[in-house]
């Protein structure tokens, strides 16, 4: 009658398909010994939540506390040109309610470009007419804008801050304008 450790070291060489040499328990302990000194090498410490100083220099950042990560105020067009003093706090409102409302609206519709109809995916006749309050809060805050007005805000605030000339941003503005008064 084989004892449980042969039994155990039999199994992994039917599973492993390799020659493993035969070793006491006492040489297990100082392999495993071995391997533990091995691994127990100084491991990083927990990934930092700061920014790279590269990517600070490129921001207006707000320094989180100890395990709270840094946060950056300018990371879109919008906290940019507020904070390059082109637009005020309330056009800074309006442009957030009108990213959170924008992104209700395209989440709503679903289409997110052309699609043939020999294209995969989920598709076909949905029956509801969506949700019913995101169409009216869009037509609502959409109403006081001209169609010019409207697809600077949708494209020019969609721009990483390095991609628009002064003419988006421009229209930017002049969109934002509308909006707040």
């Amino acid at each position: 009658m084989a004892s449980k450790a042969q039994r155990r070291r039999n199994k992994r060489r039917a599973n492993d398909h390799t020659d493993v040499p035969e070793v006491s328990g006492g040489q297990v302990l100082q392999l495993r010994a071995v391997a533990k000194r091995k691994s127990n090498k100084p491991t990083p410490e927990r990934q930092s939540n700061k920014p790279t100083p590269e990517r600070q220099s490129r921001g207006v950042w707000v320094k989180g506390k100890e395990y709270q990560p840094d946060v950056d105020r300018a990371s879109d067009m919008a906290g940019v040109l507020y904070h390059k003093r082109e637009i005020n706090q309330a056009q800074l409102e309006a442009a957030r309610a009108f990213q959170e409302v924008r992104a209700a609206y395209v989440a709503e519709i679903g289409t997110f470009g052309y699609k043939s109809c020999l294209a995969g995916g989920f598709g076909g006749h949905d029956e509801s007419d969506g949700n019913p309050e995101v169409f009216k809060a869009y037509r609502h805050f959409t109403r006081p804008l001209a169609k010019q007005q409207l697809r600077a805000l949708e494209v020019g605030l969609d721009m990483s801050p390095d991609e628009a000339g002064r003419l988006i941003v421009w229209k930017i503005r002049n969109a934002l304008k509308a909006l707040v008064a």
